[in-house]
């Protein structure tokens, strides 16, 4: 295992601390156990005991047999319990009639996939995962075909609730990309909903559109007069019901290209915070930051995880005024005295609520691959940020830098990582004590005794934990996404 660390300087530091008052401050030692949940939220892994625990995947491709590059799509279950876990999984799709259900049993510390287009035919399904006794972790994995002869592959945790709101801060339908939202109503009656997308040339809208009971229903922007848009902001209300959106994105332009299926988020928040990032020749990270409210937002963003080169100072990006109902874009070129490297990013306000999502895409050999990752935050009832994550899907292959981590708190922190084996749960070898400074980003390898196993990841302090993955086996470029934290 191979970690590095990265520092932040002192400026960065007390600007950061500036920012987040009262979330970031000496929290201490936080214990390894789950907290109570709370809406909204990003995913999260629920705690053992309870009659049940739900949870709602966004959708997945689910084309019939044919072609082995042909679109599609997986849901898996993790146990990372001591006993067997029961429940069902009901997959939604755009076709009429009753939803498909099968049942699972899973052993005690082993896990459950299934392969959605096997089962069902509809350009996208989603699914809803109910586990008797509580606990589990739940997450999708959507495949695309890319170019004439590759596929890309996109992981999304699950959510755990539907919401009657949703955001999405940056779609693109410029050239040959398309951005489709995906809609799935998972109760017994319909919801009825409206749409209001921020563009360059002014907001459209797309008002009351029903999602039938128990259905999945895809909308293409480029059918509402939304095209050749770089940053598509987009608000989801319902008026009656509740739902989950995801958005499914496929690039391609001369700058982007590649395929990711991300889940909204539920809330506009006043801030964000991105584990993964990184300053490279190859790499181009950019930062949307939608304002879905009536009034202008001034938004600041600091650049973290990195140290910088000796004499050479640190300018961190000007302060973003956003107006009401668009997106503007942060970059790392915005920040001067960057050296190359991972770099991880928080984005505040003063109160004011936007939505912020980061663009990550990678060259190598000529080839673009553009992933799309939302941002995380604090838990809005009591600002609890986790200090352990869970890894449900990871890479098939060792990946170097395949976890990127970061310490949110102020003081020097401890981590574990542990594997789910059939013999329970192990700490592996010689990572039973990383040391972790404040404010620090670390980035650790994905190795071969990890690999088809489910991971936790343990700190004394509260820490972010994003994976960085290949595209799939063999093929190059990464996308990027959030582990579980714990409620």
């Amino acid at each position: 295992m191979i970690v590095r660390r990265l520092p932040i300087t002192g400026v960065v530091v007390a600007g950061i601390a500036a920012l987040v008052a009262g979330t970031a401050g000496d929290a201490g030692v936080v214990d390894s156990v789950f907290s109570r949940a709370a809406v909204p939220w990003m995913p999260a892994a629920p705690p053992p005991g309870g009659l049940t625990s739900t949870w709602y995947c966004p959708g997945v491709p689910a084309s019939p047999d044919g072609d082995d590059e042909r679109p599609g799509g997986l849901v898996a279950v993790f146990n990372p319990e001591d006993e067997a876990m029961t429940g069902t999984i009901t997959l939604l799709t755009e076709a009429d009639g009753d939803p498909t259900v099968q049942s699972f049993n899973i052993p005690a510390f082993s896990s459950h996939s299934v392969d959605v287009d096997e089962l069902v035919d509809s350009p996208y399904a989603a699914a809803v995962v109910e586990i008797e006794g509580g606990g589990g972790l739940v997450e999708q994995q959507a495949t695309w075909p890319v170019g004439t002869n590759s596929v890309g592959d996109s992981v999304s945790p699950c959510a755990n609730t539907p919401s009657a709101q949703w955001y999405f801060a940056t779609g693109d339908t410029s050239e040959g990309s398309r951005d489709l939202l995906v809609l799935s109503n998972p109760h017994d009656y319909s919801a009825v909903i409206d749409i209001t997308l921020s563009t360059s040339r002014g907001p459209r809208q797309i008002e009351r559109f029903a999602v039938p009971a128990k259905s999945v229903r895809t909308i293409d922007l480029r059918d509402h007069t939304v095209n050749d848009e770089v940053d598509v902001g987009v608000t989801i209300t319902a008026s009656r019901g509740a739902l989950v959106a995801a958005r499914a994105q496929t690039y391609e332009t001369d700058t982007r290209g590649g395929y990711s299926m991300v889940l909204g988020a539920t809330a506009a928040r006043d801030q964000w915070w991105f584990a993964a990032g990184e300053r490279a020749d190859d790499i181009e990270v950019e930062y949307s930051i939608y304002n879905p409210g009536p009034d202008e937002v001034t938004v600041n963003a600091v650049m973290l995880g990195f140290l910088p080169a000796r004499d050479v100072a640190v300018v961190q990006p000007e302060p973003v005024v956003v107006p009401p109902g668009r997106v503007e874009v942060v970059t790392l070129e915005d920040a001067a005295g960057i050296p190359d490297g991972p770099v991880s990013a928080v984005f505040a306000t003063d109160g004011a609520l936007v939505v912020v999502e980061r663009t990550l895409t990678r060259t190598i050999s000529g080839i673009r691959t553009t992933s799309v990752t939302p941002g995380a935050t604090s838990r809005s009832d009591d600002f609890y940020l986790a200090n352990t994550w869970y890894l449900g899907l990871g890479p098939e292959v060792a990946t170097e830098d395949g976890l990127q981590l970061y310490n949110i708190d102020r003081t020097d922190g401890v981590i574990t990582i542990q594997a789910v084996t059939g013999d329970g749960i192990v700490t592996l070898d010689g990572l039973d004590a990383i040391d972790i400074g404040p404010n620090e980003t670390l980035r650790l390898d994905i190795t071969e005794e990890m690999l088809g196993r489910q991971l936790i990841i343990r700190s004394t302090t509260r820490l972010l934990a994003e994976r960085v993955l290949p595209r799939e086996t063999g093929a190059q470029g990464r996308v990027a996404s959030w582990l579980l934290p714990a409620m």
